[in-house]
């Protein structure tokens, strides 16, 4: 006879085997359905016809030889409580090469020798005592106390710390940058999307009103110079073309107008203002109008003088002062070996750096790396692994096939681009050759939706109708390899996102977009269909197929130079997982210091201590 626990043990075991099956089956059919309505679409738009004799010639043109240095960077992390002290760790580190372009065959990657003893990295360590989180994370602080499901523990509050995350983009984004600064290496590859990380970034320090209240880095001094509040919002929007200017439109509109002034080293009245931004309609006019009087009417970045409007006093330095300012906190966090680099004391007093000042410093590198990879002609490409991105099915394709630019029909689909393609280009193998890759599409389609009943123009912003910067970064979708043996089994489709080179001239669409009360046009970048040439496109695929091996089943489809970075990273954090293990035996074996670390353990920790104590005897 059975007990009612075996009973209930088969129950959820037949639970799990048919749904699971009807999951599995009914994802299958449905994702069938939805590549043969889409095929006629993407079947313009998926490009599979890469020369090497192109490439070889693209990247003479862009590098000035057909050879490349190239760097992949990847990060890891580690967040451990000793007794009552958090203890943050993060790195990033990098796998770096050569790569011969040939005209007949496929590039030749070359590694550099013994660069695992002698490779290029970066870590910092910070030490916190666990009362000193909520200073360093003021807007994530949890209520110290009884929380409704129960006590809120110090090992919870470790756990659901986001310092060790934002120590480990600084340093990828930071060793990045010094990369492109060498202007050794042609292309940087990084584990992330570069437009999701620029968006993030500049969404992360967008409320201002937090700034004097928890930004450490407000008020430090460079060049004799204290940092304001305007210099720190004028440096988040320091992405302009190799123009020097910003998208004249929606939220750039001013910061371009900045710019502009910057550039020109003079004063200009409202109609010069006007007329080398190329805007001449007169509710643009007007929007100008109103952005430049009411800000110097409240001495933010403009001051007024005789119809002639001017950049206020030292705002012309704040890119060149705030560049200093990551310097100097990327050489404490990750080259000093002054103290803990989270803890700043200068006029203002002792203070720490908190979560806030760490995005910043963040979104100042990240303008720093495209700033110089554009100045240096470097390809900066970011590869994402498993995205849930759904841009191309909610936004681009429905959007491009409502103003006639691409035929076919449009049904909602319940999935990702990356299934959705993956699921093409398995029913379709005999049409879709491997390697392949969407035709490039601007980052800015990921904001765009169509029009909004109430407003004008062709389209709206999808959250709170703002549309991001365009001509910025485009991306695509590829897959790289698949299986001799079965055409069908092939690696996963990965999303792919590199930084524009306005020499590229490529092609735009013109789009009408009401904001702020005038319709403005935005340009964003559209390959329209795979007949178009896209030479940087093809040196890219040419460049990521000789970066991906069948032999090797983790990086089947993947990126060989990303997957070594990552396991060097993976490596030099288990030594810094053993360096804090070991300084937590230190901690408490000290004979000055371990009545102090009694009291930091919590009883959770001395009980688990002693009971695995009382188990190994």
């Amino acid at each position: 006879m059975s007990s009612t626990l075996s009973l209930n043990v088969k129950r959820l075991g037949q639970i799990l085997k048919e749904g699971a099956e009807g999951q599995v089956t009914e994802s299958g059919q449905r994702l069938e359905g939805a590549s043969t309505l889409y095929w006629p679409v993407l079947r313009q738009l998926i490009v599979s016809d890469f020369k090497s004799t192109r490439s070889t010639e693209t990247a003479r043109q862009m590098f000035g030889k057909p050879a490349a240095r190239f760097a992949a960077i990847d990060g890891s992390m580690n967040q451990t409580l000793l007794g009552g002290l958090a203890v943050f760790w993060a790195g990033a580190y990098a796998a770096t090469g050569t790569i011969d372009y040939e005209p007949d065959a496929a590039p030749k990657l070359k590694y550099d020798p013994n660069f695992l003893e002698k490779g290029h990295g970066l870590a910092s360590c910070v030490p916190i005592y666990i009362d000193s989180i909520p200073e360093v994370e003021p807007q994530n602080a949890t209520y110290v106390g009884q929380a409704i499901s129960g006590p809120v523990t110090e090992q919870s509050t470790v756990d659901n710390s986001t310092i060790a995350n934002w120590i480990m983009l600084f340093s990828e984004l930071y060793l990045a940058y010094t990369f492109a600064c060498k202007n050794d290496f042609q292309i940087i590859l990084l584990d992330r999307s570069l437009s999701g990380t620029q968006s993030s970034l500049v969404q992360d320090t967008s409320k201002r009103a937090l700034w004097k209240r928890e930004c450490a880095i407000l008020g430090m001094k460079t060049d004799g110079l204290k940092l304001d509040e305007q210099d720190l919002a004028y440096s988040r929007y320091r992405t302009p073309n190799l123009d020097g200017l910003l998208p004249p439109r929606g939220d750039y509109l001013r910061h371009s107008a900045m710019l502009l002034l910057e550039k020109t080293n003079s004063s200009l009245s409202m109609d010069e203002i006007a007329k080398r931004l190329n805007i001449s309609e007169a509710d643009r006019v007007g929007k100008l109008h109103r952005y430049l009087t009411r800000a110097a009417q409240d001495n933010r970045y403009f001051a007024e003088t005789n119809g002639k409007y001017s950049l206020l006093p030292n705002l012309d330095t704040a890119w060149q002062r705030t560049k200093k300012i990551v310097d100097y906190f990327g050489q404490r966090f990750f080259s000093s070996n002054a103290g803990n680099p989270l803890q700043i004391n200068d006029d203002a007093g002792p203070r720490w750096l908190t979560t806030l000042d760490l995005a910043l410093l963040c979104l100042f590198t990240m303008n720093m790396l495209i700033e110089t990879c554009r100045l240096n002609k470097i390809l900066l490409i970011g590869i994402t692994k498993d995205t849930t991105a759904r841009d191309m099915i909610t936004h681009l394709i429905p959007l491009c096939v409502n103003q006639h630019i691409w035929a076919g029909k449009i049904d909602h689909v319940p999935t990702t681009d990356r299934m959705l393609l993956q699921a093409v280009s398995m029913f379709h193998h005999e049409e879709v050759n491997v390697p392949w890759s969407t035709v490039e599409y601007d980052t800015a389609f990921q904001t765009i939706v169509g029009r909004f009943k109430e407003v004008k123009g062709d389209v709206s912003g999808a959250v709170k109708n703002r549309i991001i910067q365009e001509q910025l970064f485009v991306k695509s979708y590829v897959q790289l390899d698949k299986a001799m043996s079965d055409d069908q089994f092939r690696s996963n489709v990965l999303f792919i996102d590199r930084l524009y080179h306005p020499f590229e001239n490529a092609p735009t669409l013109s789009l009408m977009h009401e904001y702020g009360g005038a319709v403005e046009d935005v340009r964003p970048i559209l390959w329209q269909n795979n007949e178009l040439e896209n030479r940087t496109q093809e040196l890219v695929m040419i460049t990521l197929k000789s970066m991906t091996h069948q032999s090797v089943p983790e990086i089947f489809g993947h990126n060989e130079p990303l997957y070594i970075a990552d396991k060097v990273a993976k490596a030099q954090e288990r030594n810094a997982s053993q360096m804090i293990k070991g300084m937590g035996h230190w901690l408490v074996s000290h004979p000055k210091l371990r009545k102090y670390a009694f009291y930091m353990n919590s009883f959770r920790s001395r009980r688990s201590e002693i009971e695995n104590a009382r188990t190994r005897a």
